[in-house]
């Protein structure tokens, strides 16, 4: 993950690049090593120890940042990133030029002063959970047993242009595990957590919990009650998240539809399995002979040759599926078409054997 952070640093220094982890142990170790690479291509300053909210942090030139509380007077937010192009050691002032963002490419400079200003970290890794107001032009992912549906969401949508994701076989030895994690739902866990810290927190303060069947249930009715209000929340947060990301993508699909159109067909094309390709070939190859098929205007050689490409369609169900998904009205017409040939044949059939032929 560092090699591949470290290599894109030196291709595409203009890229700004962000590493998720879950852990704050695990992003102070990412963050680390990102400075060792840093500091061993010369790229670094000397090293000036601050007294931060988190604790002693050593901070030099060209040091990569990120911002973890609002502040107007700085124009940062959780998760601004930066650069810091200068250090006043005696002051205690830390220049640090922000990233631009997508309505504004010049960078600002502020100055921090830390002994005001503590909210401040290296800025080469993260954790998922402060991560989600940033964007960045390439994310790394470190997945661990700790992620669930929701930070894995958040971890996959802070990049404009690539997300990597690095898996350890050490913590997940197959793809199932890595899967069944990165998709689990933890409203029920947090759920069942907070109802098994009543007693523990009664027992901590010398209180005396009542068991009682009636308390009991009303309990078990509560938490169920905020169990799905704290899963319907998430999904509506996530929702919107979604619909959001969803608007963005559109908005970029018609800009390169409409700059590289020929391009953008291709890589669609690409995309497709071989089902939907054949049913694209087929809808196109069906597409003359639609109109005449609605009006009940076929000629026997068109009827003949319709046969023909249809008679691809009863007997592969995936072509079939993937036609009636992305062409409806085209296979609704082929279906008809179909049935009322094979009646056709099995009529003729029948004459013909009544008249022996």
């Amino acid at each position: 993950l560092i090699e591949q952070w470290n290599d894109v640093r030196i291709a595409s220094p203009s890229d700004s690049q962000i590493i998720l982890a879950y852990t704050r142990k695990d992003v102070k170790e990412l963050n680390e090593m990102a400075r060792v690479m840093k500091r061993k291509d010369g790229q670094l300053g000397e090293d000036v120890v601050f007294n931060m909210e988190r604790g002693e942090r050593a901070f030099a030139v060209n040091d990569r940042v990120y911002f973890l509380k609002r502040e107007d007077s700085l124009s940062v937010i959780n998760g601004t990133l930066g650069t810091i192009q200068g250090i006043n050691a005696k002051s205690g002032i830390i220049t640090v030029a922000l990233d631009g963002d997508d309505l504004k490419t010049k960078p600002q400079i502020v100055q921090v002063n830390t002994n005001y200003y503590k909210h401040m970290e290296h800025g080469y890794a993260a954790t998922v959970y402060k991560a989600q107001g940033v964007t960045v032009d390439r994310a790394y992912v470190l997945p661990t047993a700790h992620y669930d549906a929701h930070s894995t969401y958040v971890a996959m949508t802070r990049h404009r242009n690539s997300c990597d994701v690095f898996v350890s076989r050490e913590i997940f030895a197959y793809d199932k595990a890595l899967i069944q994690a990165l998709s689990r739902n933890r409203a029920k866990d947090i759920t069942l957590d907070y109802t098994q810290m009543q007693g523990e927190f009664a027992r901590q303060r010398g209180l005396i919990l009542d068991k009682s069947p009636t308390l009991s249930i009303s309990s078990k009715e509560h938490f169920k009650t905020s169990e799905r209000s704290l899963e319907s929340l998430l999904n509506q947060v996530m929702g919107r998240d979604l619909q959001k990301e969803q608007q963005k993508l559109d908005a970029f699909e018609q800009l390169c539809l409409k700059e590289n159109p020929n391009q953008v067909l291709h890589i669609a094309d690409s995309l497709l399995s071989i089902a939907e390709r054949q049913a694209k070939s087929l809808a196109r190859s069906f597409e003359p002979y639609s109109k005449a098929l609605a009006q009940n205007r076929l000629s026997s050689e068109q009827k003949d040759e319709l046969v023909r490409l249809m008679g691809q369609l009863p007997g592969d169900s995936q072509l079939m599926n993937a036609f009636k998904k992305d062409y409806p009205e085209f296979a609704k017409q082929a279906e008809h078409f179909i049935k009322m040939n094979e009646q056709h044949v099995q009529r003729t059939r029948a004459i013909d054997k009544e008249l022996d032929i």
